[in-house]
């Protein structure tokens, strides 16, 4: 095994644009390789590593007011480490591993950051943390068992993008106290935990698509004029939602069979508008979704919509000036709708 060490401390001057760049590159006939990397000021750097179990720690900070750092990592083999952290604005991480059980540390903090992060293999993890305003992520997961953990705290305007595409990926993902937040999921035989607060300024939006089967989506909302869009296409997939505040938008569709949805919207003029299809179901030998909800507060609007065989709807509204429209469509479906 041939193994190699390098650190590397720079530090550069000047404002906006990049001061220095630097490269390094560990070879195809190594394994345990290290590079550790010290950076001030308007930086790039481009690390490349072939073999397994290395290691890439890089640590860029702010100098004097300076910012746009930027750090590109490219890793091949399995068992490899990514820990970066990156101090300022208009800093940049592309990074991406190919490989199995590679794993992923991201830290930024300030405004205006991005990471594009992507994994291909087999149980690789990855926990991504921004701190700021006008911050992105898009991380792109590929094959089984991996695991991502994403927050954006104290941020406003923050987007997440993440696709993960295999089975029995697990994601979790929490953005607080933001405004127009947007957190875009694609995902098969996988779990989402979402979770967006917002007690000040609100306008979050969420968008989430699984296809496959035995998806679960956990999903909190806090906050007013928030947007959620949920579509599951598949057999045995399953929705948990809870929306908190005023005037919130809900929409969600699920197409395939044995499918369940269990909401509750708390506050005043919300809306939700629910959508499944499906026949031939297993669960009880014939088509059996489970729509299950609950709207609390005044003038919410409900708008139910089931078509298959053997259905279940069961639908309560506490408040005044409430309306709910519930269609069902086909045979042996069964509707209980409660208004109080």
């Amino acid at each position: 095994m041939k193994k190699s060490i390098l650190t590397l401390f720079a530090l550069a001057l000047g404002f906006g644009a990049i001061a220095q760049v630097n490269t390094i590159n560990q070879g195809v006939d190594g394994t345990g390789n290290s590079v550790k990397m010290t950076q001030k000021g308007n930086t790039e750097s481009v690390v490349t590593q072939s073999g397994g179990s290395s290691m890439v720690q890089t640590f860029q900070a702010l100098l004097s007011g300076s910012s746009s750092n930027q750090v590109t990592i490219n890793q091949l083999g399995s068992s490899n480490d990514i820990e970066t952290d990156q101090r300022g604005t208009y800093n940049a991480i592309t990074a991406t591993a190919n490989g199995n059980d590679n794993t992923a540390i991201i830290y930024q903090t300030r405004a205006h950051n991005s990471v594009t992060l992507g994994q291909s293999g087999n149980s690789n993890g990855a926990t991504l943390q921004q701190d700021g305003s006008y911050n992105s992520i898009v991380f792109n997961q590929n094959y089984l068992t991996s695991t991502a953990t994403i927050t954006q705290a104290d941020a406003n305007y923050g987007t997440v993008t993440l696709t993960q595409n295999g089975k029995n990926d697990v994601a979790h993902i929490y953005q607080g106290t933001s405004e127009v937040n947007t957190t875009n999921f694609s995902s098969t035989d996988n779990i989402i935990t979402a979770t967006q607060e917002n007690y000040s300024v609100s306008l979050s939006d969420l968008t989430i698509y699984q296809s496959g089967a035995t998806n679960v989506i956990i999903f909190d909302q806090l906050g007013d004029v928030n947007g959620s869009t949920l579509t599951q296409s598949g057999s045995f997939n399953s929705m948990d939602i809870s929306q908190i505040g005023q005037v919130n938008t809900l929409t969600t569709t699920q197409s395939g069979s044995g499918n369940s949805i269990g909401l509750d919207q708390y506050g005043t003029r919300n809306s939700l508008t629910i959508t499944q299809s499906g026949t031939s179901n297993i669960i009880k030998g014939l088509g059996n979704n489970d729509l299950t909800g609950e709207q609390t507060g005044n003038f919410n609007t409900g708008i139910l919509t089931q078509s298959g065989s053997d259905n279940i709807m069961k639908f309560g509204q506490v408040g005044t000036s409430t309306y709910v429209n519930a269609t069902q469509s086909g045979s042996g479906n069964v509707t209980e709708v409660k208004v109080f």
